[in-house]
């Protein structure tokens, strides 16, 4: 399995770097200063998302804490410096629905026979339209 996994990012850890500025790592490539560093300045917590910052070499990284007290982002460099900490207010899905506006668009044939400037609309929908009931006119 662990071949696998390595042979995985062998193969699309190059593919990743070439993609952007930040990229998302393992918490086990933090170096060992960012380690200590976190161990000073969170006591209990648990790391969630670590990314990588400034491409290929690393300017530092963007690490998700999570404590009793909270959830932060924060910024640290190459050698530990904490340089930002955003305190993060996470929402949960339940509480957060993404509102979808049912926008109505239905197009109907009959609105448009209503109107005389439309009449001949109807009449080629008919033809082409073998049961189209909704454009009533009187062919007399």
């Amino acid at each position: 399995m662990k071949k696998l996994s390595a042979w995985v990012l062998f193969c699309f850890l190059p593919l990743l770097t070439a993609l952007g500025q930040e990229k998302n790592v393992s918490q086990r490539e933090l170096p060992a200063a960012v380690v200590q560093s976190l161990q000073r300045n969170f006591q209990n917590y648990t790391i969630g998302q670590v990314v990588r910052l400034g491409g290929g070499t690393g300017t530092g990284f963007r690490i998700r804490i999570r404590r009793s007290d909270g959830t932060f982002d924060v910024e640290v460099d190459t050698r530990g410096q904490v340089r930002e900490r955003v305190v993060v207010v996470e929402r949960r899905e339940e509480e957060h629905h993404h509102h979808e506006h049912k926008h109505k668009h239905k197009h109907k044939h009959k609105d448009h026979c209503h109107h005389d400037k439309h009449e001949h609309h109807c009449r080629e929908h008919r033809d082409h339209d073998d049961d189209d009931d909704e454009c009533e006119h009187d062919d007399d």
